[in-house]
């Protein structure tokens, strides 16, 4: 399941189609719409799991526009009022299967009448007779966008927890992609490695207990505490465990990665990019992430860019797939890739998306 386009609006902000591939970087001028665009997805994608939306539930429309290699591309509309569904549209190839308003609910031919804050697929989850839903959900679940710099989620609990399921090889693997971004690890995440420490019986509740992550360095004797890295040695390795997390899923699903490489040296954010853009890219991860340094947007090839380019309320996506002269006329300048965002190929371009009246 991959997501090959993404449209949003509420009453005070519009995301015109962002047109996405397997690896995408969004750039953009400062509050152009970068991190906006993936809370705005994230928003749905909320609604999509059932899980629970951190503004809840807003006024929004939004389009997803799915490719499954079995069931062709799936076309999910949704309009949202507070807590009430007001437009709900599943399209499979042309083909309807969900059609709900505030008047009628349908599926597949049959009426329903499911709660008005409840999405209908949810409300008939047949793992057998629409196993395309279940496709949606499961990717939905799967899918993890968070912010670089975030430090706070997951708390240490659930990171330990997550560490816990490792194997061995699991384990191995993120010590040797700690290595190639410039961190000299030689363990982690081994039995060894992750205690229960006791901590005083309560009186009430017995023995509880501290969860810890630790690793080990080259030619450094003292264990190091996960949670006493410097911020971009952790932000860094909570990056490897999701990527490591997302190598081992049996259906891959969507990473989205904001502020990629935020408060890193330039050095380790360039080797954390490329890293992470090549591994997703070859274990078929698709991948999101957002930047508007110099060094991110010289990594990655133009082809793979949306650049965001916003007027008032209004935010348009600028691609190669949208404007291919453009960009190919662009290779031939022999400049770097951040001279695209800085040169008069934008500025054509955005007068084109924005025409003055």
């Amino acid at each position: 399941m991959i997501l090959k386009s993404f449209k949003y609006s509420n009453p005070n902000w519009t995301l015109d189609t962002l047109i996405l591939g397997q690896a995408n970087l969004i750039v953009g001028k400062n509050s152009s719409g970068k991190s906006r665009a993936l809370r705005a997805l994230n928003q749905v994608i909320s609604l999509l799991s059932q899980r629970k939306m951190e503004d809840g539930r807003l006024i929004f429309d939004s389009e997803l526009i799915l490719n499954d290699p079995e069931e062709g591309n799936i076309y999910i509309y949704l309009s949202i009022e507070g807590d009430n569904i007001v437009k709900e549209i599943l399209k499979v190839n042309e083909e309807i299967k969900i059609e709900r308003d505030k008047e009628k609910a349908i599926i597949e031919g049959d009426n329903a009448n499911p709660p008005a804050d409840m999405l209908l697929m949810h409300v008939r989850r047949d793992v057998q007779k629409y196993n395309y839903i279940e496709k949606i959900i499961e990717w939905a679940e799967k899918t993890v966008i968070r912010s670089f710099i975030d430090k706070t989620s997951p708390t240490h609990e659930e990171l330990f927890e997550h560490v816990l399921k490792f194997t061995p090889e699991m384990c191995r693997h993120l010590v040797r992609l700690a290595n190639k971004v410039g961190f000299p690890l030689k363990d982690f995440g081994t039995f060894k490695n992750v205690f229960l420490r006791p901590k005083k019986r309560s009186l009430d509740n017995g023995a509880d207990s501290i969860k810890i992550i630790l690793l080990k360095e080259k030619n450094v004797t003292d264990p190091l505490q996960l949670n006493n890295l410097s911020s971009g040695m952790y932000r860094t390795i909570l990056l490897l465990i999701l990527i490591e997390q997302f190598i081992n899923l049996d259906r891959p699903a969507l990473l989205a990665i904001d502020d990629l490489g935020e408060g890193l040296d330039y050095s380790r954010a360039t080797d954390v990019g490329k890293l992470l853009f090549d591994i997703c890219e070859k274990n078929n991860i698709q991948l999101i992430a957002t930047s508007n340094e110099e060094f991110m947007m010289n990594i990655v090839d133009i082809s793979k860019w949306n650049i965001l380019v916003r007027e008032g309320q209004n935010v348009k996506s600028v691609t190669s797939e949208l404007c291919p002269d453009e960009f190919e006329d662009f290779k031939f300048t022999g400049l770097n890739n951040y001279d695209f965002f800085t040169s008069d190929f934008l500025n054509r371009i955005s007068s084109n998306l924005f025409p003055k009246k």
